[in-house]
């Protein structure tokens, strides 16, 4: 189940991938939650100065942008944009191509863990020598499809993989940020609030008059 800062940073990448403004109830439908989750997490948004809400919809500020960056590069995510030609190989409404550096061991399993996430499919991409390839048969993207790959050829700059992940929704194309940015922003376990509390014994003690409070797990996190 996801928390509420991933879903936090799902409703931000939302409008930002989205072309035109939405309301309460599209972004219910494209993240699959109720419209009082919706409310909260926008009334959060404004008061952040990520989210600027009118009448017709809400929109993405620009520090909301910067926002999405920040974390996403904390999450080892360089780039993240629409990518709707990929439908063609794939399928769904919704196509959301992300640029990384780390590599995929396991292609097959990542590829599950996307779709039961919600994807429809998904197409991990390596560049090699120039060339974007599919693993693990390392044919060319571009026997495949052509205007995929020059695509990516003029639009990611860095980066060695780019994950391309498709579905009826938003929620269902944006799988990935749960997979890379949970641990990130999700609660710490027992092993490690433990760990904490030990390694956090003698600077509670501090010196006299020091009033320090025990660590917090939430310090490893981007506050949201």
């Amino acid at each position: 189940m996801k928390n509420r800062d991933v879903m936090y940073l799902q409703l931000l990448l939302t409008l930002y991938c989205a072309d035109a403004l939405i309301g309460r109830r599209g972004l219910a439908a494209e993240l699959k939650v109720g419209e009082g989750v919706v409310r909260t997490l926008l009334r959060v948004g404004r008061a952040l100065g990520h989210v600027v809400a009118s009448r017709g919809g809400a929109r993405v500020s620009s520090a909301g942008i910067a926002f999405i960056r920040e974390v996403l590069g904390l999450c080892g995510v360089l780039d993240v944009f629409v990518i709707h030609e990929a439908r063609e190989l794939l399928c769904g409404r919704k196509c959301i191509a992300y640029v990384t550096d780390d590599s995929v061991n396991n292609v097959t399993a990542f590829r599950d863990e996307l779709v039961r996430l919600g994807a429809c499919g998904a197409l991990i991409l390596e560049r090699s020598r120039g060339v974007w390839k599919i693993p693990p048969i390392d044919a060319p993207l571009a026997e495949f499809s052509w205007p995929l790959a020059d695509l990516l050829d003029s639009r990611v700059k860095s980066g060695s993989t780019v994950v391309i992940s498709c579905g009826e929704t938003f929620s269902d194309a944006l799988g990935l940020v749960v997979l890379k940015c949970a641990r990130l922003l999700g609660p710490c376990s027992r092993r490690e609030r433990a760990a904490r509390r030990t390694a956090s014994i003698d600077a509670r003690r501090g010196p006299a008059g020091d009033d320090r409070s025990p660590a917090d797990c939430n310090d490893r996190r981007h506050p949201i």
